[in-house]
């Protein structure tokens, strides 16, 4: 992808800002793929559950990885019983970590 497609890409999605990750309590590790590590949390203010995928940045280096930016686009434009609802994208302030925020289905 050109590099003004790119900036233009990345406009074009919104990311929110949580100061505290720490808004989410995980509870415990549910998977690991190539592209990142999935959590079973709960929202410490509602109780509500949520999965919680942090993004793995250890192998990109030329930034953010251009397949959590599709993952994040689908997410955000899919209505559908048999995909997850994307709630939230957010940067954890501590270690720079990029996550996602998702209704935790079983």
């Amino acid at each position: 992808m050109a590099s003004q497609s790119l900036v233009k890409y990345l406009e074009d999605c919104t990311f929110p800002y949580i100061a505290d990750v720490n808004k989410y309590e995980k509870i415990i590790k549910i998977g690991q793929g190539t592209f990142g590590e999935v959590f079973k949390a709960r929202d410490r203010k509602t109780g509500k559950i949520v999965a919680l995928k942090k993004i793995l940045m250890e192998n990109e280096k030329e930034g953010f990885p251009i397949t959590a930016i599709r993952e994040i686009r689908i997410l955000q434009k899919v209505r559908h019983q048999n995909v997850t609802e994307l709630l939230e994208v957010c940067r954890s302030k501590g270690d720079f970590s990029d996550l996602l925020i998702s209704q935790f289905k079983f």
